[in-house]
């Protein structure tokens, strides 16, 4: 059965895996590390994964290696090709598999490997006819070499491989309707390698097919005492003795695509499969065929319940399947399945549906949803779009733990776009018959959400109109109407928090948690709402209530019929908590939460790149250069871990290819990035000002360079000696009323700087008047009155700084200064004896005491202070100059 999956994770069309051979790891990756370009241990580590249940790691093998322009010998040339094309198969990545294999053909034309990785791709691939040739040669192959006894040194060459040739051959012929070729192959499978359960399988499924029952029973038996796994076999054998028939409705238009997958996936174990297509174009028709469906034709009526229930209506099987195209049954709940139906009491089964999307399958949502019912219950659906059996309330539903997978988020930004359109075209003409439909104006909601705000910038107009009516219409208190409720009170918040009003986003997230405490999506995103707002103890809170409420959650003890957005988003959480550590400068911690988030997803987001940060910050460069290039080879425009390496780069001392690296990241960054001004702080902190004023000038502008980021772009530039953009920078935000007694501060030290003392005056005066002002502006406001020539004033604001700041002596001493310069000397002395208490040293202090004694008559006292000056420094001019005047003599010591 081609491309069946059993419970080891194998296909039935995938190689079986060589018996382990004794290789020691470390030495092999110890040898590749010591010689990068040396092919020898790569293909002896590739072999390792293959013979040792690991071949989705081979291609790991050859990282970092570029191929050689020619081989040292065809046995070298062959074994690597090969191996590759068993890297590339066990991936499922058939297009270079086929390359590899072919390659190795090239060279050696009888090789059963290159033979057999080329057979599985024509298999997986639907091309039945190469599939079922090129499997016939490898038998030809394979038998010669049992004649001559030659040892062909091809992992191939056993009587499991050969096994599943002959499976590959029974599955072609079945596929092409071929029946009695095909059991022929597989009886020839089995003959080969008794213990391999896939053919027993496909030959039930073929006399299944042919309407052989007892036939399809006694393979079976045979498969459960000869089989090492029996796992699938006894399902089927539950699925043979159930007197329960299912029948599987569908409705199709052009799934060539996703189609084969959905069948794949259920065909083993139900008993018809009803398909309904509605004027497909492609393939589409061919392939449910091609799987034993009955398929029905019907013009699109833009009603998808019509459509439903006419599958329903042609269904034969005691239960009826709902399942779309673009979803999978999983292999591992199909005896949940059996069990469920198997009960008498059972008549409604409900299943837990995952939407799963993104690269890497990182956004997952989660909802409840009746897909089995007795088909005599004569249920059938309403609604145009996003239809909704009808069940008696007084109906009991039977929540299992059976999931489904839903691909169809994971389309292209076309197809999503398109399926989009025509989901609000049947919204529109179903809120037109009805307009206080509140599960149409939810859903409403729920694909304008889809389609983003920022592309579309009057979504969230609508969005806001049709949950808040939404919210309106239903009550959280019935039964009915409660799960539209809460995930309407959700769009809210969520549309809330989209467009910055974090106040009302949070109003609405409390509110749903107040219906329902363990509402996941809420909790996370008032965890996401107070991190944007800078409350980070909050934050923390909801993350950590996040992670904890997700850990002991069950879909299948959900009671509210709820979608779920993030019923497995813990990364999302323990990367915000690393985020806040951050924030905090708690490196050990923010590492520690990256590290978990890789433990989850190890691709997710930009977390090798922050986890790089760490490991920089604790002097660990190869390992940050590890993370940011892991980072890179995720996301190669990623400018923050280009920083990354651009930073090690300059530790090394490889300044050329740092600053390669610091173009690409200015040229990816967007301006608006938030990490902007985090990589000119970086560079500025590692004294590469040039490189730090192109991000900061990147950033600038007064209009989009508000609150903390405009105040740390203006700080930015005052350290980068920009005086007049920082100034600039600090104006905009005293304008827009959130200068504060610092801000006020820097805006005057930046007209010091340029010599503009009026101006600076001023804003150093302001500063002073604020609330809770810096004690720094009193001591610059007195600095920039001395500049302006004012002393008396100056000396005022000094003298409230030293009662504030005692210990500073520089300004004590220039109150001594500016009072002798008034001629107050004896108001002078204190301060500058108080300078010689805590420095005896002090030869300026000293000789300005000394001058205040001579100016006052004292001129024995300041002889001996001259005199000492002397002493502590013999080449200060002034003290000599000044004992040369009063006629004294100059000692030197």
């Amino acid at each position: 059965m081609a491309g069946k999956k059993t419970r080891r994770g194998r296909t039935a069309t995938q190689p079986p895996r060589p018996a382990r051979r004794r290789v020691t790891l470390e030495d092999l990756l110890s040898a590749i590390r010591m010689d990068p370009e040396n092919l020898t241990p790569r293909l002896v580590l590739a072999e390792h994964y293959l013979c040792g249940d690991m071949g989705e790691r081979i291609l790991e093998a050859f990282d970092g290696f570029s191929s050689p322009g020619a081989f040292p010998d065809i046995k070298t040339e062959s074994l690597c090709h090969r191996l590759r094309a068993y890297g590339h198969a066990h991936r499922q990545q058939l297009i270079e598999a086929e390359e590899a294999a072919s390659k190795a053909l090239r060279v050696d034309p009888e090789s059963l490997d290159a033979l057999f990785v080329l057979a599985f791709v024509h298999l997986s691939l639907r091309e039945y006819e190469e599939a079922a040739n090129t499997a016939d040669r490898f038998i030809q192959v394979y038998r010669f070499i049992q004649r001559t006894k030659v040892d062909p040194k091809q992992f191939a060459a056993n009587n499991e491989h050969l096994a599943q040739v002959h499976n590959f051959v029974g599955s072609a012929a079945f596929e092409r309707r071929e029946f009695e070729p095909a059991e022929h192959a597989f009886e020839q499978a089995i003959k080969a390698d008794p213990t391999n359960h896939l053919p027993y399988l496909n030959l039930c499924r073929l006399y299944r097919q042919t309407n052989q029952p007892d036939r399809a029973n006694t393979v079976i038996e045979r498969g459960l005492t000869t089989c090492s796994q029996v796992h699938e076999l006894r399902l089927v054998a539950d699925s043979l003795h159930s007197k329960s028939t299912v029948s599987a409705c569908m409705i199709v238009k052009n799934e060539e695509e996703l189609l084969p997958g959905c069948l794949e996936s259920i065909r083993g174990w139900v008993d018809d499969i009803v398909v309904v297509d509605t004027g497909s174009t492609d393939k589409t028709v061919a392939i449910a065929e091609s799987y034993g469906a009955r398929v029905f034709h019907q013009e699109w009526e833009g009603d998808f319940s019509k459509h439903r229930n006419y599958s329903i209506g042609e269904a034969t099987g005691d239960w009826v399947f709902i399942i779309d195209a673009d979803e999978r049954m999983t292999d591992a709940d199909i005896p949940s399945v059996r069990r469920c139906l198997a009960d008498p009491q059972a008549k409604i089964i409900a299943v837990n549906v995952l939407n799963v999307g993104g690269k890497f399958d990182e956004q997952v949502t989660f909802l409840p949803s009746v897909r089995f019912f007795r088909r005599e219950l004569g249920l059938r659906y309403e609604g145009i779009v996003h239809n909704q059996l009808r069940i008696d309330a007084k109906q009991p539903v039977l929540r299992t733990g059976v999931t489904i997978r839903h691909l169809g988020y994971g389309l292209s930004p076309e197809k999503l776009a398109a399926k989009a359109a025509r989901t609000i075209e049947l919204l529109d003409k179903q809120l037109a018959q009805n307009p206080k439909d509140a599960f149409a104006l939810f859903n409403y909601a729920q694909v304008l959400l889809g389609l983003g705000i920022s592309a579309h910038v009057d979504n969230a107009k609508k969005i806001k109109d049709a949950a808040g009516r939404a919210v309106k219409l239903t009550r959280p208190e019935v039964r009915g109407e409660r799960h539209i409720h809460l995930m309407a009170l959700y769009q809210m918040a969520l549309l809330n928090f989209l467009t910055a009003k974090y106040p009302e986003a949070g109003k609405y997230a409390s509110k749903a948690l107040s219906y329902k405490h363990d509402y996941l999506d809420p909790i996370l995103l008032l965890g996401h709402i107070n991190l944007r707002t800078g409350d980070f103890d909050l934050a923390e809170q909801f993350y950590c209530r996040y992670l904890a409420v997700q850990a002991t959650y069950s879909e299948s003890a959900e009671t509210d019929d709820i979608i779920v957005i993030h019923p497995r988003s813990a990364h999302h959480a323990w990367y915000s908590l690393g985020v806040i550590a951050e924030h905090r400068h708690d490196w050990a911690t923010a590492q520690s939460n990256f590290d978990k988030v890789l433990d989850v997803m190890p691709e997710f987001a930009d977390t090798n790149a922050r986890l790089g940060y760490m490991k920089l910050r604790a002097g660990l460069p190869d390992e940050a250069d590890e993370c940011f290039l892991r980072q890179l080879k995720i996301q190669p425009d990623s400018h923050v871990a280009a920083i990354g390496c651009a930073l090690v780069n300059f530790e090394r001392g490889r300044v050329i290819e740092a600053e390669d690296l610091v173009e690409a990241a200015l040229a990816s960054c967007p301006a608006d990035a938030p990490e902007i001004l985090l990589h000119a702080s970086t560079l500025e902190q590692i004294d590469r000002r040039a490189e730090a004023m192109r991000f900061v000038d990147k950033a600038f502008t007064a209009e989009n360079l508000s609150g903390a980021r405009g105040r740390t772009a203006a700080d930015l530039y005052f350290r980068l000696g920009r005086y007049d953009r920082a100034a600039e920078l600090y104006l905009a935000l005293t304008k827009a009323g959130e200068a504060d007694g610092s801000l006020l501060n820097d805006l005057g030290g930046c007209y010091y700087k340029m010599s503009d003392f009026p101006r600076a005056e001023e804003w150093y005066r302001k500063a002073v008047e604020a609330d809770q002002p810096p004690a720094i502006a009193l001591r610059n406001l007195g600095l920039t009155r001395v500049r302006l020539d004012r002393t008396k004033e100056a000396l005022v604001v000094l003298e409230r700084y030293l009662d504030l700041a005692p210990e500073q002596m520089e300004i004590v001493h220039l109150v001594g200064d500016l009072y002798a310069r008034l001629g107050q000397d004896r108001a002078a002395i204190p301060f500058y004896e108080k300078c010689l208490q805590v420095n005896p040293k002090d030869r300026l202090a000293l000789f300005s005491l000394s001058e205040c004694y001579l100016r006052l008559g004292h001129r024995d006292s300041a002889l001996v202070g001259y005199r000492r000056v002397l002493d502590l420094d013999r080449d200060f001019e002034p003290a000599s100059r000044r004992l040369t005047e009063l006629a004294e003599p100059v000692r030197i010591p």
